[in-house]
């Protein structure tokens, strides 16, 4: 399953990010973009005991250029 929104003005768009798997097509560089992250009372986010101690993926965005 993908999901591509056709952003309007006004638009806000919510998902469960515990069951995402994150990909994204290109975007305009020159655009701005704003993302806000918000944690709804229940079950408190995790990650792997080692994570810190792992590499990064290698496509991952470690300076913000995509």
């Amino acid at each position: 399953f993908g999901f591509a929104h056709a952003w309007r003005q006004g638009d806000v768009v919510l998902w469960d990010n515990r069951c995402t798997i994150h990909r994204r097509g290109a975007f305009n560089p020159a655009a701005r973009r704003i993302m806000h992250a918000t944690q709804v009372k229940g079950h408190k986010p995790f990650a792997a005991a080692d994570a810190a101690s792992r590499p990064p993926h290698p496509r991952a965005c470690l300076h913000g250029n995509g």
